[in-house]
Order: C-alpha cells, then structure tokens, then sequence
C-alpha cells in the first residue's frame, strides 16, 4: 500500500474532524474467505471502541481497505492490549492491530506488517491547569467526557448486561453442577470420588483468570465462540467446587440418627436424603452458598481479559479513551456495591419465601 494512503489515514484519524472518521462498509463478496482479526479496543487513534461499542481506528480501515483488494471479509474482535499477541499465537485470530511495537521475541512468534512511524511520548500534568483549575468546573468536564461524549454510557450499561448475565448464568449453573458432584459423592464410589478430588484440587490451585485464558486461548482457541460464554463456562467450573465442599461438608454434618429414622419411616434413601437430610443441611449451607454467590459476582471483573465486555472492561475502555479515572471507577465501585447489596436481598427474599411456601403445604 503506497506511503500517500498512509499518510492520508494518520491524517484522518489524527484529526479533530470526528465526522469523517467513518469506516467502509464490507459490501464487497468475500470470495477468498474471512479473516479473523484481533483487535485493542483501547489504543486510539489505531484501534478503540467508541462509546456504541464499535471498533473504529486508523488500522482497522487499513485492514479492510487491503481485505478489499484481496477479496477477504474481516470479523473483529475486540480485547484489551494483552490479550491481542495471545489470540494470534493460540490460532483465536489470524491478525492482530493495536500499536503494537515490533521486538526480536515477538518476531519468533508471528510476523509483523510495518506501516507507520510513530515517536514515544511521556505525559506530564500542566502546572499551569494545577493551578488555574477550577473544581466544580473540571468535574462538570469529566463527567462530561466520560458519560456524555459518544454515548459512553451505553457502554457502561452494555458492561453492567454481560456482568449481570455471566454471574447468573454461571451461578446457577455451577450450584447444580455442584449438586450432581454432591450426589455422585455419596456413592462412594473411589473411582468417582478421586476424581472430584482432582478436579477441586486443579481449580483451587489456579486463579480464575488463567482458567478464563486457558479455556479461551487453547481449549476454544479455535473456535468462535462468544467470550461471554466461555465466561459462563470458566466461572461455572470454578463456582461448582466451591457450592459441593459447602453442600457435603453441611450434609456430613447432620446427624446419621436422622437418616436411620427417615428410612424406619419408610423412606427411601433418596427420598430421605431429599426431603429429611437437605432441608436440615440447608440451614448450614445457605449463607455460604450466598457468601459464595456474592465473590462469584465480584470475580466477573476479570473476563475482560478475554475480551468479554463486563463492568470492569468498560471503565477501562473508557478510561483508555478519556485519560479520566475519576469517574469510571467510581461508577464502577458503585454498580458493584449496589449488585452485591440487591442479589444479597434477592436471595434473602427469595429463601425466605420458599421456606414460607415449605410450611403453608406442611400445614
């Protein structure tokens, strides 16, 4: 590609005309196949999303303007800087874009297509802004730029959706996989009961964030599935352990006496263990299994590590846009308190409901 369309898409996208930073639409076939490409969402003017959430940048147009030619459709995906490398060496993505730097290591792993030169800069605050600053007036300009500018908000509230679907989605379904884990066990067959041991022992010896990296980088690596639901799945492998050490530990904890009577009652043993053992043992494991929901919730803030767009990922691609912290932080720490605070209730509410319901049909 010719020096003067580089020099033309820098001049572009460098610019303070917003209207023009507009990309090309893949309206062209697509014959040779498509290409996969993994992209920042943080480092404008090459790669970033703006506040609709879409990939804009001077090397996004660059890669459809060359798959044009070369007769190739692009699907994007966007991730934070670390993550980019990895998705193209695992096989997740056929190229990469973000103002990468070209070093001797990195050349071992993959190939890199030089396009630009651009100097390094180190930022320093004005002590002259320090000192003429107005603090009403800064503050009015920062939530502005956070919230306001390009609908950032909608970010914000796409975070919050992809926060709230993950911790659900995967607590629900890590407490039943917990359940079966518990039932399994009370087989007491060796075969299965080492292996529940080994799976506990391997989750809780890895932070969940390689266990998100792993599933997402080399068990899906070639696949297309969602990092929202790779999420899902990482959290409900890392969820299940956890609600079947609470859920055994309080039903060893009840007296044996009480399955003896239920089955001299004529109970079978599974309907005894169901309807005279759980109850007991709920007492016990409820407040953990919901102490358990809440950290399960907080530990969603590290999926944007594979690129899932969580509560977390948007505050810092807002952050990466604006240079601002104050705000996104602060909402963010403040999104999470309330959803600690209202699944807490719901919770509460919900238990005690059904044990309300429990009574009405004993009675």
């Amino acid at each position: 590609m010719c020096a003067g369309v580089i020099d033309e898409l820098w001049e572009k996208w460098t610019g303070l005309d917003d209207s023009v930073k507009n990309l090309p639409v893949q309206d062209w076939e697509g014959k040779n196949g498509t290409i996969r490409v993994a992209a920042c969402d943080s480092l404008e003017p090459m790669s970033y999303l703006n506040g609709d959430g879409e990939l804009k940048g001077m090397e996004i147009e660059l890669i459809l303007m060359m798959a044009k030619e070369l007769d190739y459709k692009v699907r994007f995906t966007s991730m934070e800087f670390s993550g980019i490398l990895a998705a193209v060496e695992s096989g997740k993505a056929d190229m990469c874009c973000g103002s990468l730097i070209i070093t001797d290591q990195r050349r071992e792993v993959v190939d890199f297509i030089p396009h630009h030169d651009t100097a390094f800069i180190l930022l320093v605050r004005s002590a002259e802004a320090e000192e003429t600053a107005d603090f009403w007036g800064s503050l009015s300009e920062s939530f502005n730029r956070t919230f306001v500018v390009e609908n950032r908000w909608t970010l914000i509230l796409t975070g919050l959706c992809n926060t709230l679907i993950i911790a659900v989605a995967s607590g629900i379904a890590g407490l039943v996989l917990g359940f079966i884990l518990t039932s399994l066990k009370r087989k007491n067959n060796k075969l299965i009961s080492a292996l529940i041991s080994v799976y506990n022992t391997i989750v809780a010896g890895l932070p969940a964030v390689v266990i998100l990296m792993l599933l997402f980088y080399v068990v899906f690596a070639k696949s297309n599935i969602s990092p929202v639901i790779v999420s899902i799945i990482g959290l409900t492998l890392i969820f299940a352990p956890k609600a079947y050490s609470i859920i055994i530990n309080a039903v060893d904890s009840i007296d044996k006496g009480q399955l003896e009577a239920a089955l001299a009652l004529g109970y079978t043993e599974k309907k005894a263990y169901r309807r005279v053992i759980l109850p007991q043992a709920k007492r016990i494991y409820f407040p953990l299994l919901r102490n358990q929901f809440v950290l399960l919730l907080k530990e969603t803030s590290v999926v944007g590590f594979i690129s899932a767009m969580d509560l977390t990922h948007a505050g810092d691609v807002i952050r990466g846009r604006t240079l601002e912290a104050f705000f996104p932080l602060i909402t963010i720490a403040i999104v999470y308190f309330i959803l600690v605070w209202l699944f807490t209730f719901l919770i509460n509410q919900g238990n005690r409901m059904l044990e309300s319901g429990r009574r009405s049909v004993q009675k």
